[in-house]
């Protein structure tokens, strides 16, 4: 299933990884698995899928595959949900780039295990609904890209377990209003981007207590 390669990861600095690429395997099945040689799964570092037309779900057994990969890409590829197990037993990913798909949801519990992960990117979809409790679990979560989606409304306690976070991403979307609450856990958070929303009610309060913000872009 894999060509094997020792790649560059830019946002892990560079770091060469020993790296699985799957670019054109059809994943057209919730169900679909990973075919991999035991001396292969302990040294895997990185997975990438991008740009993978024949790609609607990830694997189902990617933890069990290459449980020490430490970046994974899917971007630019037609993946429609992401199912809990999917990310299951990847404790040590740092960097999730799942940008530019067809995902619609991102349901509750699916990052749970990624209790190391420093940057997630799902810009550039179609994601219209976050559930409140999706990102539990992304207690290390410096970054997250969630721009150019379809997002109208974001429950008060979304970012609440997103304690480390310090840049978030949500221009472009089709919010009309930000809870009170949105940031209230988020304290060390240095810049926000809001700007291309519809935004008419924003209470400054909201921020108040965000002492490290540095910048925020509230253009409509």
């Amino acid at each position: 299933t894999c060509d094997f390669s020792k790649t560059e990861w830019q946002p892990l600095d560079s770091a060469q990884l020993y790296t699985c690429d799957i670019f054109t395997q059809k994943i057209d099945s919730v169900d679909y698995k990973i075919k991999f040689e035991e001396h292969e799964s302990e040294i895997v570092e990185g997975l990438r899928f991008n740009e993978n037309e024949n790609l609607n779900y990830l694997p189902e057994n990617i933890g069990d595959a290459f449980p020490n990969i430490l970046g994974l890409y899917a971007m630019k590829t037609y993946l429609t949900v992401i199912n809990v197990n999917d990310l299951k037993g990847l404790k040590k990913l740092k960097y999730l780039n799942l940008a530019n798909t067809d995902l619609k949801a991102i349901d509750e519990g699916v990052f749970s295990d990624l209790e190391e992960l420093v940057e997630l990117d799902l810009s550039d979809s179609d994601i219209q609904h976050i559930n409140e409790n999706a990102f539990q679990g992304l207690k290390a979560l410096k970054s997250l890209f969630l721009g150019a989606n379809k997002l109208s409304q974001l429950e008060a306690k979304t970012f609440n377990p997103l304690v480390s976070l310090e840049s978030i991403s949500l221009e472009l979307n089709h919010l009309v209003e930000i809870d009170d609450n949105l940031f209230a856990m988020t304290t060390k958070l240095a810049d926000i981007w809001l700007n291309g929303n519809k935004i008419i009610a924003m209470n400054w309060q909201a921020i108040e207590n965000i002492k490290s913000l540095g910048y925020i872009d509230v253009q409509n």
